[in-house]
């Protein structure tokens, strides 16, 4: 029994021994196994925090940039914005100051009228003696001063140009054929919306009666350059007596229409401009576009433009410019809105010709090449750049020497 007992309790401690070292074995696989897991958490949690920082990263350059091209983007909004609003103060102020100077304007054409009621009841306030009655029109002997300071200018007849009045004014100081040439016309623009005048033309009691009433203005339609002529001989105390009167033929009431038929008609015989002739040459916005960018360049560079408009290179002449301008529909092609757009333009087209070589100018002329150079001014060299894409052919017209 004994020896029995004893064989059961060695192979009991046996398989105790077997049991432990299997216990032993399952509890080292556990820790690795726990050991690996351990490792792969570490490393999965460090590729997720990797995959995160990167992710912000990507996404912290991406808003950088985003917040420079936002900033430029403002930068030039804002400047965009700045300049708009300066210009529309600018040109509210300049619509401003207009409206001031044409009420100051009417106001003294009324003084002007009234006097000369005072002075001469049995004559026209403004046009003076009554010389002819033809029914059709009526002619006057006027003062051409009291003519330019109470009567307006039709504004769409050719921009006034002091240099060519100028020019009239110098004339005529060293004619020797007395007096002034032709007439001025001037008509009553029933439809125009006056206001401004329309009072110093109204007929008054003891006036010659002359069909025109207070709800009318009369427009000086041709002659505005001879007028101003001998505003400019006044102001030198330089009008001499047979300067101080000038005629006048007036125009019976009209429409619009019929003072632009008029107009026409006047300057077939001696052509103006086609810019400038009224529902054939430029709308009124490209008119105002071409006559603000023209009249800036000539001031810029005073030295290099001529009342003549038959000037030689390296000179323009503003009217032969405002028309050859418009006959290649630069205003069009340019996409210019404003006579500031146009100007920007006009000197970046001078900066071009201005970095042209010396032997690209061959031909034009030593002499012209070097005022040209002197003035910076290249304008004037070669037209060419005037009509490159013109639908139009250039003309030569020839406009009036006097308007």
């Amino acid at each position: 029994m004994g020896g029995v007992a004893s064989k059961e309790l060695l192979v009991a401690q046996s398989e105790v021994k077997l049991l432990t070292s299997q216990l032993r074995q399952s509890s080292n696989a556990l820790n690795s196994a726990k050991k690996e897991l351990a490792a792969a958490q570490t490393g999965a949690s460090q590729r997720l925090v990797a995959a995160k920082e990167a992710e912000a990263a990507e996404l912290a350059e991406a808003r950088r940039k985003l917040e420079l091209l936002t900033g430029e983007l403002k930068v030039s909004g804002q400047e965009r914005r700045a300049v708009e609003r300066l210009r529309g103060e600018l040109q509210g102020a300049k619509a401003e100051i207009e409206a001031e100077r044409r009420e100051k304007e009417r106001l003294n054409a009324q003084v002007i009228a009234a006097a000369n009621l005072r002075l001469r009841p049995e004559e026209h306030p403004i046009f003076g003696r009554l010389l002819h009655d033809g029914g059709d029109k009526k002619v006057y002997c006027a003062s051409p001063l009291t003519v330019w300071a109470a009567t307006p200018i039709w504004e769409k007849q050719r921009a006034f140009r002091t240099e060519r009045a100028e020019a009239i004014a110098k004339a005529k100081a060293q004619a020797k054929v007395p007096g002034w040439p032709g007439t001025i016309s001037v008509c009553e623009i029933t439809d125009h919306a006056h206001g401004a005048h329309a009072q110093a033309h109204a007929h008054a009691p003891g006036a010659e009666p002359d069909g025109l009433d207070a709800a009318a203005s009369c427009f000086v339609i041709d002659g505005q350059h001879r007028l101003g002529a001998a505003h400019l001989l006044a102001r030198r105390s330089a009008l001499s007596d047979d300067l101080s009167r000038i005629t006048v033929e007036l125009y019976p009431a009209m429409s619009s229409v019929m003072a632009q038929a008029l107009f026409t008609e006047i300057n077939k015989v001696q052509p103006v401009k086609l810019v400038d002739l009224p529902g054939a040459g430029a709308s009124a916005a490209e008119n105002a576009i071409l006559t603000g960018a023209v009249s800036e360049l000539s001031t810029m560079y005073k030295d290099m433009f001529k009342p003549s408009q038959n000037c030689r290179a390296p000179h323009l002449n503003v009217d032969t410019l405002r028309d050859e301008l418009h006959r290649a529909r630069v205003v069009a092609r340019t996409g210019a809105s404003s006579a500031d757009e146009l100007l920007r333009w006009l000197l970046r087209e001078n900066e071009r010709l201005r970095a042209r070589p010396a032997e690209g100018w061959v031909g034009k002329g030593d002499k012209a090449l070097a005022k040209a150079t002197q003035h910076r001014f290249f304008l004037g060299m070669d037209g060419a750049w005037i009509h490159e894409g013109a639908l139009l052919p250039a003309g030569d017209e020839r406009a009036r020497d006097d308007e």
